[in-house]
């Protein structure tokens, strides 16, 4: 009988002998974008081994970087001001960024993606109510961010428990 370090071993193999290299990929402009202290996104050449860039996001420290449908832009979430900044991939400069916390609320995201259409960014959120003597901490919800209101669209409330049939 297998056991499960020996079936991954056996997964890995079989994936390694499936996936062909692609002769005519192009490795010369293989970038990657990493989200780093104190604001920034660093670009990273894989081909040259190197730092080529680094955009200043002047709002907070990235948190969650995502690739939008068309792979033009890159939409970053951000941590204590929780906004969503869209970045273009081209010229690595920032096009905009809106925050989604009000007066007293805060939202914290968790999990973020993008519409097909790039349009909306769908999301998982908690929002974080400040109180005069407490917070309030609402139950996880999925939020729709509209990109061209730059707003919260809409949430829904998530369910944890089984359904049962």
């Amino acid at each position: 009988m297998l056991t499960n370090v020996w079936r991954c071993a056996l997964a890995c193999l079989a994936l390694l002998f499936a996936v062909k290299p692609n002769p005519t990929a192009d490795i010369s402009s293989q970038l990657i974008f990493f989200g780093t202290w104190p604001h920034q996104v660093v670009v990273f050449d894989s081909a040259q081994e190197k730092i080529v860039d680094s955009i200043d996001l002047k709002t907070d420290v990235p948190r969650t970087l995502i690739l939008s449908p068309d792979k033009k832009r890159i939409y970053a979430s951000t941590l204590n001001d929780n906004a969503i900044v869209t970045i273009d991939v081209a010229t690595r400069r920032v096009l905009s960024s809106f925050t989604l916390n009000q007066a007293n609320q805060n939202v914290r995201l968790v999990a973020l993606a993008s519409d097909p259409s790039g349009n909306y960014l769908y999301a998982i959120a908690t929002i974080i109510s400040k109180k005069m003597d407490h917070y309030d901490i609402d139950p996880a919800k999925f939020v729709v961010i509209d990109l061209a209101a730059k707003k919260n669209h809409s949430h829904r409330a998530l369910s944890l428990r089984r359904r049962h049939r």
